[in-house]
């Protein structure tokens, strides 16, 4: 749909039609009535078009089946007639015009010449169709009339004096039309003369012809000459003098044609007259009183215009500033959810830390109850429960799995039950496979991936049992997931069971080669107090005093000695504090707090630096107390965020230097007579030494242990 819009009215186009809506145009009760005025693309033959002097417009819609001859110029609805009152208004009138003319092109059918044609009078009537015949009339001859290419018939084309000339001996093909542009030939005007020179013209007006608006005829016929072709556009020339030499033939045809040219040379001569009469008539005041109209025509305009980009900048600034609004209240309302959506990211965040760090426990051992109990006894019992519920559940309509009543199978009802029961048995009998591998293959930190597991299971059991609505009934997968709870925590309770049994063990061995170490000392001291004493009795028989008091003074010694010896017995919290290291084996940053009640502290420092280290380990401090076993305690209560492992406190590794280690040792027991901070480490250093000559990342080791 294309609308051509002015002032005067409106041309509306579709695909097939042509709407003509008449305001100004329609100037008598008669076309006022006609409008709108609807006419098909395919009945419009073309568009005549005149343009006077003084800039006033005329268009006529020739149609197919209609003849303005029938009715004045007034009174026809296909005459647009158009009235400039200032000059951007023709230029107006003018786009219009060639807008018009260019949808009426495009709607037409393809092939079609241009429709706009522009003429000297268009308020005459539409001429007859003066297209010429494409062959000659019919001549006598010896075998009858002859048509085609004219050879033989005696005739010859002759195109009006408005045509571009034509070459000698050329002949229209079959359905052949002149272009628009040339005009219509006179009235009456022959088109096929007998053959013999074409007369002479001289002085006669020579007509411009408009430039085709569509493709060109078809070719002529075979043997026939090119059609003509119409001359550039020049203006309208008139000679001084008129033609007098008429031939014998067509001089009534002639005389037609001069009469016309007088007639519309003197119409024109007459319409000149008029304008010129009118335009002289006004007076200076009248010229004055126009000037003065189109100025004020033009401020109005320019007011009216500055009006209307005000009011437009208004309404944008309104925009703006409603936009902006919007902009500043969508930016607030995204700002707030991010801040509730960062909140939310942070808290999943630290869920997921705690999370993970819950799974890094559980695997190191680090285990949390679902199900707290006294002991592993405990936990047997209560998995026999669990497994005597089980089974009562597995057994015919024992609430394992619940299924649907009304499944039929071939229509009948019992077949369906029976259908129903052996496919959930099967169901039940994968999902308990799956929950009873799980249960063997259970470890304390697998808990949350075999609960998840089991949980898949029942939604897999339940997809494959949809058509029949089998499904593991709540209750009974509650009771498995209770049993993998269970499991779970009476393997972590044996485990921890066994650790306390080796930690025990480890004790008491401890205490049994401490009380054998004070049994054999009391043994060596009472057998040297026994050597000193009988040696003090000879002495006294012989009378030698000063060696008896040299004696008495050995014999005291070893009384104290043995004092001491039976105080370690009876105080089983006297020992040593000992800070050891292994630089080879665990690096700088990781040292042993330990307490033994040996007599000789290096005998437990030995035994330490067995074949399962690669490397002996250096003593830091050895420290003797009353309550080694107090200190020890203080010391691990101190250090228990840096310890190794977090599960088995025997394992009295922390992740600390000896430097720190010196200083809490001193904060607990009081003065330190000696401390090593730096390890020895000899064979350790000698062997970085001895690979530090080939190997450049082991001297670089060298020199870090080096520092340490």
């Amino acid at each position: 749909m294309t609308t051509i819009e002015h002032q005067d009215g409106e041309a509306v186009l579709s695909a097939s039609t042509l709407v003509l809506q008449h305001d100004t145009w329609a100037t008598t009760p008669a076309r006022k009535n006609a409008s709108p005025l609807v006419i098909r693309l395919t009945d419009i033959e073309r568009l005549e078009q005149q343009l006077s002097r003084t800039g006033e417009r005329s268009v006529r819609v020739v149609v197919r089946g209609h003849r303005p001859g029938a009715v004045g110029p007034s009174e026809d609805p296909y005459l647009l007639h158009f009235t400039p009152v200032r000059h951007s208004h023709a230029s107006e009138v003018a786009a219009f015009v060639t807008a018009l003319a260019a949808a009426v092109d495009a709607g037409r059918a393809p092939g079609r010449p241009g429709c706009l044609v522009e003429v000297a009078d268009i308020r005459g009537p539409v001429p007859a169709d003066t297209s010429p015949a494409s062959e000659p009339p019919a001549a006598a001859g010896p075998g009858g009339p002859q048509t085609g290419s004219g050879a033989g018939t005696g005739y010859r084309f002759n195109p009006p004096p408005n045509w571009p000339p034509t070459p000698p001996g050329w002949v229209p093909p079959t359905g052949w039309h002149p272009e628009p542009a040339w005009g219509p030939a006179p009235g009456g005007w022959p088109f096929w003369v007998p053959e013999g020179p074409p007369p002479i013209q001289h002085g006669l007006t020579t007509y411009s012809a408009a430039p085709s608006m569509g493709p060109r005829p078809p070719g002529p016929v075979a043997g026939a000459a090119s059609p003509p072709v119409a001359p550039p556009r020049q203006a309208a020339t008139v000679s001084g003098h008129v033609d007098t030499d008429i031939g014998v033939f067509g001089a009534r045809a002639k005389a037609k044609d001069l009469a016309a040219r007088v007639n519309g040379l003197t119409d024109e001569n007459t319409q000149l007259r008029e304008h010129l009469h009118r335009l002289g008539a006004l007076e200076a005041a009248d010229l004055e009183e126009c000037v003065r109209q189109l100025r004020s025509d033009i401020a109005a305009s320019e007011a009216d215009h500055a009006r209307q980009r005000d009011r437009l900048e208004a309404d944008l600034r309104e925009t703006a500033a409603r936009e902006r609004a919007a902009l500043e209240a969508d930016r607030n309302r995204l700002g707030a959810e991010t801040a509730a959506l960062e909140a939310r990211l942070s808290g999943l965040r630290t869920d997921v830390v705690v999370t993970e760090d819950l799974l890094a426990l559980q695997e190191a051992g680090v285990y949390s109850y679902s199900h707290p109990l006294d002991d592993s006894v405990a936990y047997k019992a209560a998995l026999a429960d669990v497994k005597d519920r089980t089974r009562a559940m597995n057994r015919k309509d024992g609430g394992a799995v619940q299924a649907t009543t009304a499944f039929t199978m071939n229509g009948s009802l019992s077949e369906g039950r029976k259908t129903v029961g052996e496919f959930s048995k099967l169901l039940l009998r994968a999902y308990n496979n799956e929950a009873d591998n799980l249960v063997r293959g259970m470890k304390p930190y697998k808990l949350a991936t075999a609960r998840d597991r089991l949980d898949k299971t029942r939604t897999t059991v339940e997809q494959l049992g949809r058509s029949m609505d089998i499904r593991i009934s709540h209750a009974y997968h509650r009771l498995r997931l209770h049993e993998l709870e269970l499991t779970a925590d009476h393997l972590n309770k044996v485990a921890e069971e066994k650790e306390r049994e080796r930690e025990e063990k480890a004790r008491l061995r401890e205490e049994r080669q401490a009380q054998a170490e004070l049994d054999r000392e009391r043994a060596r001291l009472d057998k040297e107090r026994n050597h000193y004493e009988n040696a003090l009795a000879a002495l006294r028989a012989k009378g030698d005093e000063d060696g008896a008091q040299r004696l008495q003074e050995q014999i005291e010694e070893v009384a104290s000695a043995m004092e001491d010896v039976e105080q370690r017995a009876a105080n089983v919290r006297a020992g040593y504090v000992y800070v050891v290291s292994n630089l080879g084996s665990f690096g700088g940053q990781v040292v042993k707090v330990g307490m033994t009640r040996r007599l000789d502290p290096m005998d437990r420092v030995r035994e330490l630096s067995d074949a399962s280290v690669p490397f002996n380990f250096d003593v830091h401090a050895l420290h003797f107390s009353n309550d080694a076993v107090g200190v020890e305690a203080e010391m691990h209560r101190r250090l228990a965020d840096k310890r190794v492992n977090r599960v088995n406190h025997r394992r009295e590794f922390f992740h600390t230097t000896p430097a720190e280690v010196r200083d809490l040792l001193a904060g607990v027991a009081g003065d330190l007579l000696q401390y090593e901070e730096v390890p020895e480490a000899v064979e350790y250093r000698q062997g970085l030494s001895e690979a530090g000559d080939t190997d450049p990342a082991v001297r670089r080791e060298v020199a870090v242990a080096g520092a340490s």
